[in-house]
């Protein structure tokens, strides 16, 4: 039987920590001239790209707290408090982190809760927002001309996990639906090698998705990165490029054109 929780190497608390530390770097940006625009969400100036996270947290912490439990109670629900005329952008992005910290730590990890991903318990939002919050934290400071990694390494290996293990899980479930386009694939192999540290994934390219596991394996094109390098490949956020490739270059290339990180 499918389990609720989600699934994750860290613990509740240490997402929290990283929650408030790239949150905290993240509110900072707000000091910055907030019509910079962000190359990496290129619809976006830095106003937007604060306004949108701090939205996201708020949307969290309400479907957390109430809780929803059903699309149909999320639809159903007021929106998130938005930015008022007067109020302190930076300051507002802080209110919003603490109230959701508020909400992870008092509430139950296995309580039902409706998410977007197979993981319907409140245990999926620590870990979802720890990401959102780093990847968000390096678009301001890259926008701002200091995109640092995102740190430490495991946040960063778990954020890789993440991505195959919840984000690609829930659009499989859209392509068995028939609302996505199948991936097409007849085999192919993909090895992500982290380098620095143990984190090593093997993707397979099959016709309706993937399949993922931890290991070191030849496969037909391997890729040599730190593991923040590959949460932000992953999420469309750098090239490809930059990146250490071996082998058939097309295998990765199909993969992330398949995936949709927008």
């Amino acid at each position: 039987m499918h389990s609720s929780l989600a699934p994750g190497s860290l613990t509740r608390a240490e997402y929290i920590a990283a929650l408030r530390s790239d949150g905290e770097r993240f509110a900072a940006a707000a000091s910055e001239p907030l019509d910079t625009r962000v190359p990496s969400c290129p619809e976006w100036d830095l106003r937007a790209l604060l306004l949108h996270t701090g939205e996201v947290h708020r949307f969290w912490t309400i479907v957390l707290t109430t809780p929803l439990t059903t699309y149909e109670e999320v639809k159903a629900a007021p929106e998130p408090p938005g930015l008022e005329p007067g109020d302190d952008l930076g300051v507002w992005v802080r209110d919003g982190i603490e109230s959701l910290v508020a909400g992870i730590e008092a509430s139950d990890p296995a309580q039902p809760m409706w998410s977007w991903s197979p993981y319907q318990s409140a245990s999926f939002v620590p870990r979802r927002m720890a990401h959102e919050t780093s990847v968000h934290r390096w678009d301001a400071e890259d926008a701002t001309g200091d995109g640092r990694p995102i740190e430490p390494a495991a946040l960063a290996r778990d954020g890789v996990d993440e991505f195959f293990d919840t984000f690609l899980v829930a659009q499989q479930a859209q392509v068995g639906a028939g609302r996505a386009e199948a991936l097409g694939g007849a085999g192919e192999t993909l090895h992500l090698h982290e380098t620095g540290g143990d984190g090593e994934w093997v993707v397979t390219l099959l016709d309706q998705g993937i399949e993922v596991e931890h290991g070191h394996a030849k496969a037909d094109v391997a890729v040599r990165a730190s593991a923040s390098d590959f949460v932000l490949l992953l999420w469309g956020r750098i090239p490809v490029d930059g990146l250490d490739i071996f082998g058939d270059r097309g295998v990765i290339d199909r993969f992330l054109a398949w995936t949709d990180r927008s």
